[in-house]
């Protein structure tokens, strides 16, 4: 008696996917546990507007660190360094000003980097808004 693949394996599995999963390298229950992961991560990316290979090779930049672009490792040096002269100057250096401060220092690094990373971890310098001068007409 010939009996149907889709009656023995769950909605929504296709009959090549079962054919797979019965009889290749992928065990049914742990390709049904990357769907139901799948599953999960397309509405989030959706909601993001990134395509799932982008949230999986952040996720696997996060798991393995030798994954990440060559600058990563210097910006993880960096950023503290640069968060710290930001807070000894009161927070009103800018990244010109802090780029400078950390050359008299001895951290010898590119500005645009500075400025990449103050932009990241959200500092800006302080800056004076200057009033509009008005005259008065009394005199």
């Amino acid at each position: 008696m010939f009996m149907s693949l889709r009656s023995t394996w769950p909605s929504g599995v296709s009959r090549f996917a079962a054919r797979i999963g019965r009889g290749g390298s992928v065990h049914p229950s742990r390709w049904q546990a990357s769907v139901s992961i799948a599953a999960k991560i397309e509405p989030l990316c959706k909601v993001l507007s990134i395509t799932p290979s982008t949230y999986h090779a952040h996720v696997a930049r996060r798991l393995d660190p030798s994954k990440c672009s060559a600058p990563a490792p210097r910006d993880e040096v960096l950023r503290p360094e640069t968060e710290s002269v930001f807070a000894e100057n009161f927070e009103v250096y800018g990244a010109r000003k802090v780029w400078r401060q950390m050359m008299r220092e001895g951290v010898d690094d590119a500005r645009c980097t500075v400025e990449r990373l103050m932009q990241g971890m959200v500092l800006a310098g302080s800056w004076t808004a200057y009033d509009r001068l008005c005259v008065d007409d009394h005199g």
